[in-house]
């Protein structure tokens, strides 16, 4: 846990976020779920909205959760 908390609170940390990035130079493409309440695809779907990319495509999967699959995954899809 300890290394989890240093990388954490690390410089190198605050580099992987998103945040206030709008402007991609790579396709961008977002994949959430509809009964996601983690990663809530409304919110997902207005960050979407604000990117700039060369392509980009966000899909929602209907009926799925953070995990997508894990949701369905006793069932034969």
């Amino acid at each position: 846990m300890s290394t989890y908390l240093d990388f954490y609170s690390s410089g190198e940390f605050a580099s992987f976020s998103i945040k206030d990035k709008v402007e991609y130079q790579v396709s961008f493409y977002n994949i959430n779920g509809d009964r996601d309440y983690q990663t809530n695809y409304k919110l997902a779907q207005e960050y979407f909205e604000e990117v700039s990319a060369p392509y980009k495509q966000m899909f929602i999967m209907e009926d799925m959760t953070h995990g997508l699959l894990e949701r369905k995954s006793g069932n034969n899809l």
